[in-house]
């Protein structure tokens, strides 16, 4: 039900924080480096749930461009898996900080942009927030 003149000041409860760095390793390879800053008492979920019955996994994904190519796909660090009450069911989450890593070709010597979003879920043992969805981008070639 939406009343009119709603507390427009709500605070919007976020699970995660996120930073974004590179590790070049060449001129011609790098890895984005996503990096969650979990809540305490929250988890996010890996990329990888064995059912769609549960909730949402963590997903990234990056803006197709001629100046690079991804290498495999996005590696997520060890996480633990959990007996999560609101789903009733085994899940992969992750709690504290915990980073992601995305190898990518570069295929250019000039200065480009990698855009892309992610989107999660975060929980804690009694409630989750809404999905959210963050932009990113990457600044490569500027050395």
């Amino acid at each position: 039900m939406f009343f009119k003149g709603a507390d427009s000041n709500a605070q919007i409860i976020s699970g995660a924080a996120w930073t974004f760095a590179i590790e070049q390793t060449s001129p011609a390879e790098a890895t984005l480096v996503l990096t969650a800053n979990i809540k305490e008492k929250f988890h996010i979920y890996s990329q990888h749930l064995t059912s769609s019955d549960g909730p949402l996994p963590t997903v990234f994904e990056f803006t197709p461009s001629k100046n690079f190519e991804l290498v495999g796909k996005t590696q997520e660090e060890k996480g633990h898996e959990i007996f999560d009450e609101a789903f009733q069911m085994k899940l992969l989450t992750f709690e504290g900080v915990t980073a992601f890593r995305q190898k990518i070709k570069i295929l250019t010597k000039e200065k480009f942009e990698i855009t892309g979003k992610l989107s999660f879920m975060a929980c804690d043992n009694r409630m989750c927030v809404p999905p959210e969805e963050v932009p990113y981008t990457f600044n490569l070639n500027n050395k």
